[in-house]
């Protein structure tokens, strides 16, 4: 029996008009019919206002981006553009599993007065936060640290990198000793490039070190096995091509890279992808880089090629070597028949590599090209068949036409879909 998907998460949505963080979460009740393969459904509510506490039921004329929550599942925190509306530079952080959210006005304080008025690119949440209540927050400048909660904030670290480069990715796990450790990725002006960044205490110190990648880099991860493996992987990209690359225990000196696993370049087609945009990796929860059956990493990617978009969702095979296999997945089209290009800007995904749960979120809306755009996509099966909430979808967005494209589009950052799965989906199926 397929796994029933009671909700689904898509944040990054004017929450004046669409579903809200408060209600995709709320405990899953008996839908009228159970919803099957290609009847994912969302459930929407009327318009709440927030009180005069700050706390938030569901934020009026707001786009949301990242999203991350706790190893229990009950604390969240999600970034959006409530303080300034040109910048996703607001934090929000719910107590109660995103029945109501509380505006962090101490991360916006500190970060307006160090000058740092960009978007937050990515959140951080410590494997121990139950006991630490650490919280790591990215923007495209700077990495913040709050070890009570959300609270207060600092400056982890003077930046290592370059003043040109901006953060496009962080993650935070645990080193060998417990320890967390944070790692980073930049792009940099298009004369030069960025790299990765680690802070871990068993090998770097309190210091960051580069890892001397010599690309721009898309987005980070630490392995799932990092405390053991020391691994990292980045999507990178030079204006030649696009790839995945994985270094091992190499994150005292950098390099490293492509050593141990070869590298597995994103192809659109046998065309190789020069201007990706956007990148995100996710693992099957019995990630294994030894094994022959789960050493398997999933990659969503947003790019362009010669004004058409060329991304979508990659199942990359890690293989020691000179190369790894990245495998097309085709999430609105069937895998090796109809290929179709869609560009991801979030994945999720939960269960083991054989049958896995992938959730993904899309860069935009459409029903005018065929097969049709909608703003998720989930699969059952690693990403053999794919299905999306056809019966119904989260909504809004800006109703923005692009002169140049030939699809009436809903764009922009209110058509950007985050998802995340709940730490206990496999049971729940709640997204």
């Amino acid at each position: 029996m397929k796994k029933k998907l009671t909700r689904i998460l898509g944040v990054a949505l004017p929450l004046a008009m669409v579903l809200a963080l408060a209600i995709t979460l709320l405990p899953a009740s008996t839908p009228e019919a159970e919803a099957g393969v290609g009847t994912l459904k969302f459930e929407n509510i009327p318009l709440l206002k927030y009180d005069d506490a700050g706390d938030w039921l569901l934020a009026p004329n707001t786009d949301v981006g990242v999203i991350a929550t706790t190893a229990g599942g009950s604390v969240m925190f999600a970034a959006a553009d409530i303080t300034d509306p040109n910048n996703i530079n607001t934090l929000l952080k719910s107590a109660d599993g995103g029945y109501t959210w509380t505006l962090q006005t101490g991360f916006r304080t500190t970060a307006t007065t160090a000058g740092d008025n960009t978007s937050i690119v990515a959140i951080g949440v410590s494997p121990e936060y139950a006991s630490d209540t650490t919280v790591f927050v990215a923007t495209e400048d700077y990495v913040w640290t709050s070890v009570d909660g959300g609270t207060d904030f600092t400056e982890d670290f003077v930046a290592a990198w370059l003043v040109n480069e901006n953060i496009t990715d962080m993650d935070v796990t645990l080193d060998e000793g417990g320890r967390l450790a944070t790692i980073v990725g930049t792009i940099d002006t298009p004369a030069d490039f960025g790299d990765v960044y680690v802070q871990c205490p068993s090998t770097t110190g309190m210091s960051w070190q580069e890892q001397l990648i010599g690309r721009d880099v898309l987005t980070v991860a630490f392995s799932p096995d990092f405390s053991s493996d020391e691994c990292i992987m980045a999507v990178t990209f030079n204006g030649t091509d696009t790839k995945l690359e994985l270094a091992f225990g190499s994150t005292e000196t950098g390099e490293g890279w492509g050593e141990s696993i070869g590298d597995a370049e994103l192809l659109d087609g046998r065309t190789s992808i020069t201007t990706p945009r956007m990148a995100r990796i996710a693992f099957p929860d019995d990630y294994d880089v030894d094994s022959l059956i789960s050493n398997i990493a999933f990659v969503g990617l947003t790019a362009e090629l010669a004004g058409n978009e060329v991304g979508d969702v990659f199942k990359v095979v890690l293989e020691t070597g000179a190369t790894s296999t990245a495998i097309d997945l085709n999430v609105r089209g069937v895998l090796a028949l109809e290929p179709t290009e869609t560009n991801i800007w979030s994945i999720d995904v939960s269960g083991d590599a054989e049958a896995a749960t992938i959730i993904v979120g899309l860069e935009r809306w459409s029903t005018v090209p065929t097969p049709d755009y909608y703003l998720t996509y989930y699969s059952t099966d690693s990403g053999d068949n794919w299905y999306s909430a056809r019966t119904k979808s989260p909504t809004g967005g800006d109703r923005t036409v692009d002169a140049d494209d030939p699809y009436p589009l809903i764009a922009g950052p209110g058509a950007q879909t985050n998802v995340l799965m709940a730490p206990d989906f496999a049971t729940s199926g709640v997204a």
